[in-house]
């Protein structure tokens, strides 16, 4: 098989396109008057046919095998014949074909099916056609027989051969061919039976059967029984496997339209059969000699029992809808039993339940006897559940709800269709609905009498009306259900239905004379009352919740009571009296006079409600004047006047002339409360962005002076828009002035003298807000504090005159508008300022840290900031110098005031400085600057400010500590502090402790931020951390420097050792000599190799960590050399070691060498030992102190002599491994010498003194210099070993005269010296 051509897969694609798309798309459209049922199944049927050919194509293409023909040129076949290649190349090509044709047939018929339904026959027959199509062209091609007419010629076994099987091959074709053609007009069919709906299936059936009637007819091959009856057997089983997937037992029985289901599948199962015996009984009627006689119960024995089960599922489904009918929320309304109800309604749920746990195939035959068994289960349980429901339905009629929803209940039950014996029971309660209905009479006729002397009304009803119409409502409860009940006449012929219409009638006649009682006693009294109302006047005064006096309309409620009792009285049907009738009918005219006169009221309330107290005194005659008008309205007009409409007319009239005083006074007073909300929200502190003359943006720090003069000129120029503002106060004023007097504008109104005294303190206040505000800002800006809102300042200023200047205003009156309209707004101005507080400021200004040592600065200085900072706040309050004060009872700005020294030495100020005497250079100003500057407030906040700035100080100092704990590395002197660390032969531990400590100072410097914003200020250290880098670089370079040079001194050092030892180690063993001095080399690299390791790592460590610490001034040469040491030394080890090995012959040599020189040695120390015992120091003749001491001298040579080369041979002996050799003689000789040679040492020393005493005068004679030196000599003798202290009997007497000053002296050995 090849693998899939491009022409195959785009087929493919092709395929899946249609059965992917565009089918599902045609299915899924719903039918309209344009595209009929008929159209889009045709279509879609022809679309299926397409699809179906693509498939077919496909097949072919991919079934298809390639034969390997050979190729083979020739003219004549018979010529061909001849030639025995070319026979060959052809009997092995057909003998290759006849083997494969053979294979594939046979492979072919034993294919089955994929699938237990019918299209899985199409498709097999389908890939037969494809697979023998293929190799039946190839085969029938003109090239193949070119090729056999060789054979043919040559009369060749192997062709009978291959036409053996060229004939099956040709017959299996065929047959494949027909059925494909005859099975293809059924495919529409049996995909119907495999995705249609059963309705669908339905229709499908007969034309199906009819088709395979013709295909049975015509066809060569499917009118066998043995293709017929399997091809019928899968339609079977189609039908069954749909049925059987859409009626699941675990669900359908519940679902909503199951049972519709499960009828709709037993229907198709039922068509199935009836269909094929249709078909079976035409083709008998067409006496034909093929019948239809194939295996009933292969076709029908599974659906006609599935059949049967949907039949029992059916019932199932049946009694679960007429339970649910007759429990359902009618018969809860009417018995309100709804637990008990649903209790039921669980236990017919339950009925079910062992149904869908049912735990097997229902529709297996074989578990047939299981579901009998199930069923006759479900039959009992419904038996029960019927007794108990009857008995439910009993048990709640006999306590009924409502005898109107029972009876409804009954009603609806006729139409219903449950089990027949409820329907039955159902039909016999209506007596129980009449008991229920005389039991609703008895309840309605107590609560009739309960309630009828106080009736519960609604909410709107008047009380009279509402007293009928609750009493008529009784009525129509019970007049309704009786109405029902007449429908069925029989039902109320009966003893207990007269007994019920007698009670009603009773009833309701009882509720008709309490109806009829109520009306005629409101008749008797609404003329009366009606009148009395109407002639109240039609205005009154009364107070309102706070205790203030108001006007309010005077319209009685009892007229809108009566108006109301009318109306509703009326729709019941009453006679209603004339009076109230009349009433009744102005009752339109009466609201619109009502709605008038309210809104005339609300415009004058309106109009007071805008006056303030500040206002008041001004307003008070118009206020006079239209009350007069309104007068009329508390005494003359009531409500039959006719005047009402005028006196309405009249008053808004004044009202409007009165309004429109008040919006005149008020519109120059909102102008005069913009100027003064201006002054209170003047920002003399601009923000960082908008700083004229500043060339840093929003987060860059500004230059000290260049900030003063930016804040400096906006304070002037926004100084100076205010004053021009507050200059136009006075000229507002005097059109207030104008409106409220008739004279010439003086703006000295005693009138208004309270006015202009507002307006100063309102001033005064927005000044104080002003300054608190900006320095709160400037606070905000310094990020100094968390900014809080400025309060309004409490205390008033003083009053500017000449004759008063310390009068205190009065503070606002309470109740002013244009005060709390500026408090809410400062509030809202609080509350913005908090919200900008919630972000830091970027820092103001640069301080620079430097080191200038010993000390660490900053520039500019904390005093230049502080100076800068209480310039700022100067500029703040200064500003109120600009607003002058007015004079007293007046808006006129007082003029400045000269001081003038008269004669007599007294004082006095003039107003522009007329008058005799000397005036003063400087006016004074009554400015608002007086008062503001002595706010406790201000003062205050300027303090909190200034202390803040000494807090902002505090916290540089403190951040500056950080740098200043670097201080020892500039104070300390690095020369001679490192020269004494050097001094005490440091190891490279202690260097590199020092290094890393210095190394990390410079890390420690690098991570400090170098910047830091403290409140105000931005606090840089650059210069400062450059300065501290390089004092850290000093230290380490010459730490590194001392590093060094210990380290160039021992690696030199030890370079020149290990060159040495290699020279040595060169050296020709020729004599002895030469092999004990190669032998003491190689000893010495042997046992030294620890000490050699220490020192090169020493070295090579105090190399790496200069190159660890990057320090300057080692030569790469010198690194090398370090490098080396390591390789070198274990080179030298080996060079000795190998060395060794080679002179283990000479060594072998030289050992008996030494041996005999170790003999001779030995003899040589026992002449000696005899020698010295015979004529030794201790054996000197005639006691010569004198000649023991040189032959001391003499000993002591030799026996330095003899140690020199004792020292040789044990050298010897280990370098050659001999054990060594004890010398004891030798030893005993030393130690004896030893001690004679120190008595011989006193000798001598004493011999010195006394020749030096010899040559003293009697006359420089000191006792106790000699005393002192006796002393001496005895302290020395005291001191001598007790080992040695016995050699000093040996001393000759007579010429020893230290023997004579140690008389009766104890030796330290216990033994006495006596004369």
């Amino acid at each position: 098989m090849e693998s899939p051509s491009l022409e195959q897969l785009e087929l493919s694609k092709f395929e899946h396109l249609i059965a992917g798309v565009f089918t599902p798309l045609l299915t899924s459209i719903a039918a309209d008057a344009k595209v009929t049922d008929t159209i889009k199944n045709e279509f879609l049927g022809n679309l299926q046919k397409f699809a179906a050919q693509i498939s077919h194509t496909i097949q072919q293409v991919s079934g298809e095998r390639k034969l390997n023909i050979p190729n083979i040129k020739f003219v004549d076949p018979r010529a061909a014949a001849r030639d025995d290649e070319i026979v060959s190349q052809i009997e092995s090509a057909v003998d290759e074909w006849t083997q494969l044709v053979q294979s594939q047939v046979e492979r072919e018929a034993k294919r089955t099916p994929r699938g237990n339904g019918p299209l899985a026959e199409i498709e097999l027959w389908r890939d037969k056609h494809a697979t023998f199509n293929t190799l039946y062209e190839q085969l029938n091609s003109a090239s193949v027989g070119r090729l056999l007419d060789v054979l043919e010629a040559l009369d060749s076994q192997m062709l009978l051969n291959f036409k053996l099987v060229l004939a099956e091959l040709t017959k299996q074709y065929n047959e494949a061919k027909d059925n494909v053609k005859f099975l293809t007009t059924l495919e529409r069919h049996f995909k119907n039976l495999a995705t249609g709906s059963f309705s669908t299936i339905n229709d499908t059936l007969p034309s199906m059967m009819n088709a395979i009637r013709m295909v049975w007819i015509i066809s060569r091959y499917y009118n066998r029984d043995e293709c017929m009856t399997p091809l019928l057997e899968r339609i079977a089983w189609q039908v069954a496997d749909r049925v059987a997937d859409a009626v699941n037992v675990k669900r359908i029985v519940r679902e909503h339209g199951g049972m519709q289901r499960i009828c709709e599948g037993k229907a198709v199962l039922e068509r199935w059969k009836a269909v094929y015996f249709e078909i079976r009984d035409k083709i008998e009627q067409s006496d034909s000699d093929d019948r239809w006689e194939f295996d009933r119960k292969k076709l029908f024995d599974q659906t006609d029992y599935m059949a049967e089960r949907c039949e029992d599922l059916r019932v199932v489904a049946q009694v679960l809808e007429q339970f649910r009918a007759i429990l359902g929320p009618e018969l809860k309304a009417v018995t309100g039993e709804a637990h008990q109800i649903d209790d039921v309604l669980q236990q017919v749920h339950s009925m079910v339940h062992e149904i869908e746990q049912f735990p097997w195939d229902v529709f297996d035959k074989q578990r047939q006897a299981a579901w009998h068994g199930v069923m006759g289960r479900f039959n009992e349980r419904v038996t029960q559940l019927e007794l108990t429901t009857q008995q439910f339905i009993d048990a709640s009629f006999n306590a009924l709800r409502s005898a109107e929803g029972a009876f409804d209940l009954l009603q609806n039950f006729k139409d219903v269709k449950s089990r027949a014996s409820i329907n039955k029971q159902m039909n016999d309660k209506f007596s129980d609905v009449l008991k229920q209905y005389l039991n609703e009479l008895h309840q309605m006729r107590d609560i009739f009498k309960m309630q009828h002397q106080h009736p519960p009304c609604l909410k709107n009803q008047p009380p009279v009306a509402g007293a009928i119409w609750w009493a008529h409502s009784l009525f129509q409860r019970i007049k309704k259900p009786i109405v029902r009940f007449k429908t069925l006449p029989d039902m109320l012929n009966s003893e207990l239905g007269q007994l019920v219409s007698k009670e009603y009638v009773a009833v309701g006649r009882m509720i008709r004379d309490y109806e009829a009682k109520l009306f005629a006693s409101w008749s008797e009294t609404v003329e009366l009352a009606a009148q009395a109302h109407l002639k109240q006047p039609i205005l009154t005064e009364a107070h309102d919740d706070d205790g203030a006096q108001t006007i309010r309309v005077n319209f009685p409620h009892e007229l809108i009571t009566i108006m109301r009792e009318t109306k509703y009285l009326s729709h019941l049907g009453f006679t209603i009296p004339e009076t109230s009738k009349s009433v009744t009918l102005q009752e339109e005219a009466y609201v619109k006079y009502v709605e008038a006169l309210n809104q005339m009221l609300a415009l004058y309330a309106a109009a007071l409600s805008k006056i303030t107290a500040a206002e008041r005194p001004l307003l008070a005659t118009f206020q006079a004047e239209l009350r007069q008008v309104l007068s009329p309205g508390f005494k003359s007009l009531n409500w039959h006047s006719l005047r009402i409409a005028d006196f309405i007319k009249q008053a808004e009239k004044e009202i409007n002339r009165f309004s429109s005083v008040v919006n005149q006074v008020q519109k120059n007073a909102s102008m005069i409360e913009a100027v003064v909300e201006a002054v209170a929200n003047a920002v003399l502190v601009p923000a960082r962005g908008a700083m004229p003359g500043s060339r840093a943006g929003a987060d860059e720090v500004v230059d000290m002076h260049e900030l003063l003069e930016a804040v400096d000129k906006h304070q002037q120029a926004t100084v100076a828009e205010l004053v021009r503002k507050y200059r136009t106060v006075p000229a507002l004023l005097g059109k207030i002035e104008a409106i409220i007097e008739t004279k010439t504008v003086t703006l000295r109104s005693a009138r208004m003298a309270g006015y202009y005294k507002f307006w100063e303190v309102r001033m005064f206040n927005a000044l104080n807000r002003m300054v608190l505000v900006n320095l709160h800002t400037l606070q905000h800006m310094l990020n100094l504090l968390p900014l809080t809102p400025a309060p309004v300042p409490a205390a008033a200023p003083g009053t500017a005159t000449p004759s008063s200047a310390s009068a205190v205003l009065p503070a606002s009156a309470p109740g002013d508008a244009q005060q709390q309209a500026s408090s809410s707004s400062a509030e809202r101005r609080s509350g913005r300022l908090q919200q900008h507080q919630q972000q830091r400021s970027p820092p103001l200004l640069q301080l620079v840290a430097s080191l200038s040592a010993p000390e660490v600065v900053i520039a500019p200085t904390f005093n230049d900031v502080l100076r800068l900072v209480n310039k700022l706040l100067k500029l703040i309050v200064e500003s109120a110098q600009q607003f002058v004060r007015w004079m007293d009872g007046s808006c006129i700005e007082t003029p400045a005031q000269h001081v003038v020294q008269s004669a007599d030495g007294t004082s006095s100020s003039v107003a522009g400085g007329s008058g005799g005497g000397t005036v003063d250079d400087e006016p004074i100003v009554f400015s608002f600057y007086t008062d503001l500057s002595a706010n406790p407030q201000v003062i205050r906040a300027m303090l909190s400010i200034n202390q803040s700035v000494g807090r902002t100080f505090t916290r540089v100092n403190k951040y500056l500590d950080a740098w200043r704990r670097y201080r020892p590395l500039w104070k300390s002197d690095k020369v001679p502090a490192l020269e004494r660390f050097a001094q005490r032969n440091p190891s490279v531990v202690d260097y590199d402790t020092k290094l890393a400590f210095y190394a990390r100072l410079g890390q420690e410097v690098d991570a400090l931020p170098t910047e830091k914003d403290i409140d105000f200020v931005r606090v840089s250290c650059v210069p400062l951390e450059s300065s501290i880098k390089l004092e850290t670089a000093a230290w380490l370079h010459t730490i590194g420097k001392l590093l060094h040079q210990s380290a160039k001194l021992k690696l030199f050092e030890l370079d020149n050792e290990l060159t040495k030892l290699s020279d040595e180690l060169g050296r020709r063993p020729d004599t002895m000599d030469d092999l004990k001095f190669i032998l003491n080399i190689i000893a010495y690299v042997s046992g030294a190799s620890m000490d050699v390791e220490m020192r090169y790592a020493d070295i090579e460590e105090r190399y790496r960590t200069l190159q660890l610490y990057q320090l300057p001034g080692v030569p790469a040469d010198e690194v090398d050399l370090a490098a080396r040491l390591r390789p070198r030394w274990l080179a030298l080890v080996r060079r000795a070691k190998l060395l060794d090995e080679t002179l283990v012959a000479v060594k072998a040599q030289f050992c008996e060498t030494t041996k005999q020189q170790v003999d001779q040695f030995k003899r040589n120390v026992s002449k000696l030992k005899s020698s010295f015992h015979s004529s030794g120091p201790a054996a000197v003749e005639n006691n010569d102190m004198d000649a023991g001491l040189e032959q001391t001298k003499k000993y002591e040579q030799e026996l330095k002599r003899f140690g020199a080369t004792r020292d040789e041979l044990v050298l010897a002996e280990k370098l050659f491994s001999l054990p060594i050799t004890p010398y004891a003689e030798l030893v005993e000789l030393e130690q004896a010498l030893d001690g004679l040679a120190k008595i011989y040492s006193l000798y001598a020393d004493q011999k010195e003194t006394i020749e030096r005493w010899s040559h003293t005068l009697w006359a420089e004679l000191d006792i106790e210099l000699l005393s002192k030196s006796i002393e001496e000599f005895v302290s020395k003798l005291k001191r001598f070993p007790a080992s040695r202290c016995c050699w000093l009997l040996l001393l000759p007497v007579s010429k020893c005269v230290c023997v004579l000053l140690l008389h009766d002296c104890l030796l330290p050995c216990g033994c006495a010296i006596t004369r």
